[in-house]
């Protein structure tokens, strides 16, 4: 990922797939087709790299059973871990109404933070949680 503007330069490097170092199982898969930098890896890797990544595209952009769409009204929030569901945005025709959209973004060690402050504070309504100490499953990886 490189973004730069005026007032911006960011950048970030990361895999498409990252895995659990112990078990090798994929945990995080970063799709973001109009952010992907360049492809480092070994010579003998960059065709199955590819053919791979064009076939995690197909699998996004095809298969109309894994998705699952909302359409949203005024007024509307919706709160969801940003690496751990998959979204994206359709398309929209003006002519049907001005389209507002806004967005922010919160660490994780934040909420889990917040949301602990709050349960000791005003109480903790979920029994799976009696001791405070965790937001389910509040978190950037999937490891076992």
């Amino acid at each position: 990922f490189h973004f730069k503007d005026d007032d911006n330069w960011m950048y970030y490097r990361r895999p498409l797939v990252a895995t659990d170092p112990e078990s090798d199982e994929i945990v995080q898969i970063f799709w973001s087709p109009p952010w992907r930098g360049p492809l480092f890896a070994p010579f003998e890797l960059v065709e199955p790299a590819y053919e791979a990544y064009g076939k995690l595209q197909e699998i996004v952009n095809e298969h109309d059973d894994l998705r699952f769409t909302q359409r949203f009204d005024a007024g509307d929030i919706v709160i969801f871990n940003n690496r751990r569901v998959a979204h994206s945005r359709e398309a929209f025709v003006a002519s049907d109404g001005a389209r507002h959209a806004e967005g922010t973004y919160i660490s994780t060690d934040e909420f889990s933070n917040r949301y602990r402050v709050l349960q000791q504070k005003y109480g903790n309504p979920s029994p799976a949680n009696a001791h405070g100490l965790c937001v389910g499953a509040v978190g950037n990886f999937s490891f076992k």
